[in-house]
């Protein structure tokens, strides 16, 4: 924990620009048990020092505290500031509870997910006295994750009082949850032992709430005054003589200076910003202005060596992380190298994103899928083989397009077009010869089987496919494997009366691989329809029909041909249909199947919201004071940054950003010569 603390600040803003921070209590904030119970008649009123340490603060207010401010006012800097406190104490008292530093962002996911698994209802409800919650379950996972604490160990350690519990974010849960979460927290003593509490949240989300925490004191941050402010210019000595100079210039800019996060913005930013928007632009403006200012200048730096990530990219990248942290359904400002799920991007999917997967790239990869794959039918079974999986290929299309594909109207996507059109080849075209290379194996592998082998194995596969297609309609347990039982039934003697033919084997194949690679993959692309995540959108299927009349005709060529051929409507032909029908059904089963962080890495990354190597990137971006690493975690350095960056127009902040750093490379030139 002093590691982890020790990391977290030293990589924060507030390490940047330290400043003594004025606190008052509040009263009325929180709803004290101990004194509705026990008034002390004649004793004096207790104050509290507005400068005093947030360790003596939190004694006096018997280790169990609300701290509430302003966005940026330093609410983390002092839970942080406490956490170290209490970890050194706890190293002198073996019997003192060791600090945990846990964020309430995220907890409405993991407790939504486990009702959706159970089909329960996931909006909040009342929940009986002494009910059990999941938000006592939802806490040893967050410490399992973030500090590898075994469940058993933290069990223990939550019974017998070993733990003191510093939670953060309490404003970053979804509104709708977050009078839920209040009722969590308070029912908390009635389920362990909690010695010491503290909970941050924002001012204005708390003072919504219709209920409030059950603590013994509150305590809210106040904001800077110009003394604060002088005396920390007098301090830092000739490092802010730019930004002194501003203010001296624009004295209305110090209405401005009331965060040490604005303290710290305006002091790196102030050489990189447009003087004229600061003069006179309103106060939201010349925030907006100065956070601009701020990640050009921090971008626009020299790095030794060169980066491969230019601030153009940089600036998207970060802007589509920025939604990740703040909208997606984790609702988590953690980042993590790793693959991303659909649980990540829900809700977040950039417009021309969606449009270029939906629109492009997905009609591309099953145009590729399907040419392999008819040809390789073709050439191993006769024209006529080919045209029945043209028709396949058709149903497909129209499922997928019906489940998965629809796009706005007049939804432009040319700036990807080239990169979403070659990423849907190079899929479509590995996934057909992958599909092809199956059936040439399982004809070969099954040669000289006998029949009831093969047979079992056709009735297997069968079977699988249609209890993942019955599991998908939540039919039940009992249901789906009902359905598997009679569709391996009905298989097993179709296939011993057709006989286990190469056609029948082939067909069986090329029906099991490419249902599910339409089913994972495609499935997979509905994450990316407009309709699922952006209400209110003009909605059309402005490629759904062309898409189905280009494979009909394919259809109807491949069947002319075949007539024209003459090729003879025989039982061998018949083994192949056969085999392609009985294992099409596995289409639906695959909704849920791995195909959708392959689909997703894919589309963010040739639309340049995911950049190579995201590990180094993070890193870099790190190095460059807009993200901070803790244990494996990435977040951004503050959440005002993290919402600016989310809410900015990449494409016009990356360009200025470009600029700038053209700038300072042109000022090194003349002062080098």
């Amino acid at each position: 924990m002093e590691h982890y603390v020790g990391q977290r600040f030293a990589q924060s803003l507030a390490a940047k620009a330290r400043i003594e921070l004025d606190l008052e209590e509040r009263f009325d904030a929180v709803t004290r048990q101990q004194e509705l119970i026990v008034q002390p008649v004649g004793a004096p009123e207790r104050t509290i020092a507005s400068n005093a340490p947030i360790s003596e603060v939190f004694n006096e207010l018997q280790q169990s505290m609300l701290l509430l401010g302003a966005p940026g006012a330093g609410k983390t800097t002092l839970l942080l500031e406490l956490a170290h406190a209490l970890v050194k104490r706890a190293r002198l008292d073996p019997e003192q509870p060791i600090p945990v530093l846990v964020d309430l962002s995220g907890w409405w996911y993991t407790t939504e997910r486990r009702q959706q698994a159970k089909g329960e209802s996931t909006k909040p409800k009342p929940r009986a006295k002494g009910e059990v919650t999941d938000f006592v379950q939802w806490l040893r996972d967050e410490l399992k994750r973030r500090y590898t604490f075994p469940h058993q160990v933290t069990d223990a350690w939550l019974e017998a009082g070993k733990l003191a519990l510093l939670l953060d974010g309490l404003d970053e849960v979804a509104s709708q949850h977050r009078d839920e979460c209040v009722r969590e927290l308070n029912s908390l003593p009635q389920k362990m032992i909690v010695p010491q509490i503290a909970v941050c949240s924002r001012q204005t989300e708390y003072d919504r709430l219709r209920e409030q925490l059950n603590l013994q004191g509150a305590v809210c941050i106040q904001p800077l005054n110009r003394k604060q402010v002088a005396a920390y210019f007098q301090g830092a000595g000739r490092g802010l003589h730019g930004v002194r100079s501003t203010l001296m210039r624009d004295p209305e800019l110090w209405e401005l200076l009331d965060s040490p996060l604005m303290l710290n913005i305006m002091a790196l930013a102030v050489q990189g910003a447009n003087g004229e928007q600061l003069r006179t632009g309103d106060t939201t403006s010349v925030r907006r202005e100065l956070f601009d200012a701020y990640v050009c200048e921090v971008l626009a730096r020299r790095v030794t060596p060169p980066s491969r990530y230019t601030p153009r990219d940089t600036v998207r990248a970060l802007w589509f992380l920025a939604m990740l942290a703040r909208e997606s359904w984790r609702r988590n400002s953690a980042l993590h190298a790793r693959l991303l799920t659909s649980a990540d991007w829900y809700k977040c999917v950039p417009l021309e994103t969606a449009v270029a997967v939906t629109g492009v790239f997905g009609p591309v990869a099953l145009a590729a899928f399907t040419t392999t794959v008819v040809c390789a039918s073709m050439v191993q079974f006769g024209l006529l083989a080919g045209a029945v999986s043209a028709c396949g290929a058709a149903l497909g299309t129209a499922l997928a397009i019906f489940f998965a594909f629809m796009s706005p109207s007049g939804a432009r996507f040319s700036p990807h077009l080239a990169s979403a059109v070659r990423a849907g080849m190079v899929v479509g075209l590995a996934a057909g010869a992958g599909v092809v290379g199956i059936m040439l194996a399982v004809r070969w592998g099954l040669t000289g089987v006998p029949a009831l082998v093969c047979a079992s194995i056709i009735a297997l596969g069968v079977a699988v496919s249609a209890g993942f297609t019955a599991s998908v309609f939540h039919s039940g347990t009992f249901a789906a494997w009902l359905v598997a039982f009679a569709a391996g039934i009905a298989a097993l003697g179709i296939a011993l009366w057709i006989g286990p033919t190469d056609e029948l084997l082939g067909g069986w194949a090329l029906g099991l691989a490419g249902s599910a690679f339409v089913g994972s993959t495609f499935f997979g692309i509905d994450d990316f329809c407009i309709h699922t995540w952006r209400s209110g959108s003009p909605k059309i299927r402005n490629f759904a029909r062309p898409t189905v009349l280009f494979v009909l005709a394919g259809v109807v060529v491949a069947v002319a041909l075949g007539n024209a051929t003459g090729a003879p409507l025989n039982a061998q032909f018949m083994g192949f249909a056969v085999g392609l029908v009985l294992s099409g059904c596995g289409l639906l089963g695959w909704e849920n199947g791995p195909g959708r962080p392959l689909i997703g890495l894919l589309a963010f990354r040739f639309t340049g919201c995911l950049p190579p190597r995201r590990r180094d990137f993070l890193a870099y971006a790190a190095d460059r004071s807009l993200l901070s690493r803790s244990d494996g975690e990435w977040r951004f350095v503050h959440l005002l940054v993290r919402d600016h960056l989310a809410d900015c127009d990449p494409a016009r902040l990356g360009a200025r950003a470009e600029q700038r750093a053209r700038e300072l490379a042109g000022n090194r030139s003349r002062q080098t010569a």
